[in-house]
């Protein structure tokens, strides 16, 4: 873990104008009492949720599972669309793909990491593909070792989630002297790989910061801010338009910056934490760019002042309202998350790769915004705190259902299940 500390005065944040090109997917409810209003910015409506996908056929036990088909109109809708989509695409494909796909995955166990890895694994199910799986648990070095052996049993796609190529030069030079296209979803990642389908994390950033301004806005003096960030580029891109507010708002000051070691997270975040609040009593926020971190991070706040809520302990805020996070954010250890259906982006990638395979179809430029017809931008950002938890055993709903759309897509192509 290294860290630094920076006194850095700040600006306020820009939303909708800031992200050129950005659309808000819905803004779905009002702010809950108790909690800011921000232009531009939506919070998931109270007790709407979405389901889980299934976990059959993983190869292991899995904390996170990807939002599944929505049901109801949002489903109906979703089928017809996929379905004349799938019409539009051209002649019917009538020879399986025969997929056979690598699975690098950046942290088994974790949920937002088994998330995507279960959303990646049901989209390619879908597709008939055969499914290889290699936990990298968070090492650079089991990263190589995994990519070298998914390339060895004869991976002909190698799909991974927010491992940037910097990390895997080896695999990224082998995997290209055999033709094999490396993908990554829900996760923003350099160049290097064949495609990335991920959400808009500087969007993600702006939309959290400008929580965090609106909630300390009302405390007097200099607010002391803990900033936790995490060693990759869609956690880091979160935690830049914090500091670019700070920079440009004497209100607010990042009285210390750290950053996780991805080895040793939950003791090395209890001890960080711990630490910054002992040391900076006056500290008013701690922000979490990685939701696992986040969740280590609202427990010790909690521990320290049990009972009390904002701003009588510090604001807690971070990303994704995962299964492990919704009861924290109900009892206020975690204050106010933004989630994004990031697992969406796993079929998009599965979509790109079947196109590619069964038609040719070049795969298309880095996007943290693709569109489809008849269903639009599939990504939505939402705030949630613990007035507008969705149902126990769901996900936020997000407003349109992508899942069910690329399924009828593939169907009527020819080449899904």
């Amino acid at each position: 873990m290294t860290k630094r500390r920076l006194r850095m005065p700040v600006l306020t944040v820009c939303l909708l104008a800031c992200v050129a090109g950005t659309a808000f997917a819905a803004v779905t409810a009002a702010a809950p009492p108790g909690e800011p209003t921000i232009p531009g910015v939506g919070y998931a409506a109270k007790g709407v949720g979405a389901p889980y996908l299934p976990t059959k056929g993983s190869p292991r036990r899995l904390s996170g599972f990807g939002v599944g088909p929505l049901g109801g109109t949002l489903q109906a809708k979703a089928i017809v669309a996929g379905t004349k989509a799938g019409k539009a695409a051209g002649k019917k494909i009538t020879k399986p793909l025969g997929l056979k796909v690598g699975y690098l995955d950046i942290i088994g166990g974790i949920e937002s990491a088994d998330r995507a890895d279960n959303s990646m694994r049901n989209a390619f199910q879908h597709l008939g593909a055969k499914w290889i799986y290699c936990d990298g648990a968070g090492n650079p070095t089991k990263w190589v070792s995994c990519g070298q052996s998914l390339i060895a049993q004869g991976a002909n796609v190698i799909a991974l989630t927010g491992i940037d190529p910097s990390t895997i030069p080896a695999v990224v030079t082998a995997a290209k002297a055999k033709h094999i296209p490396i993908v990554d979803c829900c996760g923003t990642v350099g160049p290097g790989f064949a495609a990335q389908f991920a959400p808009d994390e500087s969007y993600n950033g702006q939309v959290l910061t400008a929580y965090l301004k609106a909630k300390l806005a009302s405390q007097p003096g200099t607010q002391d801010i803990l900033a936790i960030d995490y060693p990759a580029p869609w956690a880091t891109q979160r935690t830049d338009q914090l500091k670019a507010a700070v920079n440009k708002d004497p209100h607010l000051k990042i009285a210390l910056s750290a950053t996780t070691d991805p080895t040793n997270l939950v003791a090395g975040t209890q001890k960080q934490v711990s630490d910054e609040l002992t040391a900076d009593p006056n500290l008013k926020a701690i922000w979490v760019s990685f939701d696992t971190v986040g969740q280590v991070a609202g427990q010790v706040v909690q521990s320290k002042f049990a009972g009390k809520t904002f701003p009588n302990k510090p604001l807690v805020v971070t990303f994704h309202a995962d299964p492990s996070t919704q009861p924290l954010l109900a009892s206020h250890a975690i204050d106010a998350v933004v989630d994004s259906n990031y697992d969406t982006t796993a079929w998009e990638v599965a979509n790109a790769v079947a196109e590619k395979f069964a038609r040719k179809t070049p795969f298309p430029a880095y996007t943290v915004k693709a569109s489809y017809p008849g269903l639009g931008n599939p990504l939505a950002y939402q705030i949630v705190t613990g007035a507008n938890l969705p149902p126990k055993g769901t996900y936020v709903r997000p407003p349109v259902d992508a899942v069910s759309y690329f399924i009828a897509k593939w169907k009527t192509e020819g080449f899904g299940k």
